[in-house]
């Protein structure tokens, strides 16, 4: 549903300190990430455990926890356990003759995350109020995996049927116990993260030469995307919820913001085509919920069957999901802030 894009400097297989380091250099040519932290006193080391000067440590900390972690595993956890709440009580757990019984999501093994999350912690400066929720966020994504993978082998192989929901039971205390610690732990690196992108993007727009139209626009069309994401997601029951005027208006400047920066052509600087072309998904998504929004829905039989799944959302032109699943897919180029995903409302209001 909200597949990541490319992941340019982010690629899966950071493993150490010094090759995060390395992947925070700005190259030549590129946008210019924030200006770089200054260097540390201590000495520059790739040994276990030693820490290691970095030209942007900030930038690197942020690529890992987002680009690594964050937009790889939280949409894909959160819907784990809203289809798991669309047919288990939580106040009872699961019964023996249970009408449907759907499981839940698995995801993947958390290890590139904790690698890259660790790596990243080595870094000079340090930021030990970003690097402990990050690694108290790593820990619950560990604890969570192995019960979820249990209880899903358990339910897609129909156990449940030989010992009468016996094991479901069992488990359903330490999948709620460990739902509920990733949950606390998002919310509280989602605390530390979101004003040090925001940060981030400033020192961009602050160290962009006055003449530098690309650069300028393609921070304007971030911050555009950064505050539509957040008028858009809203549950699709509630579309009044979106204040039509002024959400036709952002969306048309950033239309605007995109078009200005597709005319400027792709030749003479950073390749920004994966940027734009995702970007401009991104807008249609987000002209087809004004649409919505203007006839206060419209949605048809099937529509609502499709709507009635998180995981189906994205397909459904003109929902909420849909626009959040092209949010989540913006390429943005690997020298500047990732975007942080936002997953569909939802999944924290509505089972399944």
């Amino acid at each position: 549903m909200m597949a990541a894009a490319a992941l340019g400097v982010a690629a899966v297989g950071i493993a150490s300190a010094a090759s995060i380091a390395a992947r925070a250099t700005p190259q030549p040519g590129a946008l210019a990430p924030a200006p770089a932290p200054s260097p540390s006193a201590r000495p520059s080391s790739t040994e276990p455990g030693s820490l290691v000067d970095a030209p942007n440590a900030r930038a690197a900390r942020l690529d890992a926890i987002v680009r690594v972690c964050f937009k790889r595993y939280d949409a894909r956890v959160l819907a784990s356990r809203a289809r798991y709440r669309s047919w288990v009580d939580f106040e009872e757990g699961p019964r023996a003759r249970a009408r449907h019984v759907y499981g839940l999501y698995t995801f993947a093994d958390p290890t590139t995350c904790a690698e890259s999350v660790a790596a990243a912690a080595l870094l000079a400066p340090l930021d030990a109020a970003l690097d402990v929720p990050a690694r108290a966020y790593v820990r619950a994504l560990e604890a969570l995996h192995p019960v979820v993978e249990e209880a899903n082998r358990y339910y897609d192989r129909g156990d449940y049927e030989d010992d009468a929901m016996a094991r479901g039971r069992a488990l359903h205390g330490s999948l709620l116990e460990r739902f509920d610690g990733y949950l606390a732990a998002r919310e509280t690196l989602l605390r530390a993260v979101e004003p040090r992108l925001s940060a981030a993007l400033a020192g961009v727009a602050g160290g962009l030469a006055a003449g530098d139209v690309r650069g300028r626009l393609v921070v304007d069309t971030l911050r555009s995307a950064r505050e539509l994401a957040g008028m858009a997601n809203v549950p699709w029951r509630e579309l009044e919820r979106i204040d039509g005027e002024a959400f036709e208006v952002t969306v048309e400047g950033y239309q605007r913001q995109l078009d200005e920066l597709e005319a400027l052509g792709l030749d003479g600087g950073p390749d920004l085509g994966p940027y734009l072309q995702s970007s401009q998904a991104f807008a249609q998504a987000l002209s087809a919920l004004r649409r919505r929004v203007e006839r206060g829905g419209g949605w048809s039989t099937g529509n609502r069957m499709m709507l009635s799944g998180v995981a189906s959302h994205w397909m459904v032109e003109g929902a909420p999901g849909a626009a959040m699943a092209r949010y989540a897919d913006i390429d943005v180029p690997p020298t500047l802030p990732p975007l942080l995903p936002m997953a569909p409302v939802e999944i924290f209001t509505e089972p399944y």
